[in-house]
């Protein structure tokens, strides 16, 4: 089989997010170039992590409770107990998506 060689940073990226087709490849690079790659590796990284930040969906109480299938005053006690992280937004409580599903799991308390 012919291959191209790897002459850019995108081909490095391609790589790391398919490494199924990196496994019998050897690269040969300079220090510089290397560094370029672990940064925008790292750029882009922290850009999804953003993205995704940015995409977190924040319930209600009512709709918090009901996912739990708890009462609003059960939700008020695991807010007092720290059981269950709240948002303040303006002036209206919110829970995050994630926290109810890994409380759910058993992973906050």
């Amino acid at each position: 089989m012919n291959l191209k060689p790897i002459q850019t940073m995108n081909d490095l990226i391609f790589l790391a997010e398919n490494p199924d087709l990196a496994k019998n490849i050897t690269v040969k690079m300079t220090g510089s170039d290397l560094l370029k790659g672990f940064e925008e590796l790292t750029r882009r990284r922290e850009a999804e992590a953003t993205s995704r930040q940015f995409k977190e969906r924040y319930l209600t109480a009512d709709e918090t409770a009901e996912m739990l299938g708890v009462t609003r005053v059960t939700l008020w006690n695991w807010e007092k107990k720290n059981m269950l992280p709240t948002y303040k937004i303006g002036r209206q409580v919110r829970y995050k998506l994630s926290d109810i599903t890994a409380f759910m799991e058993g992973g906050i308390k």
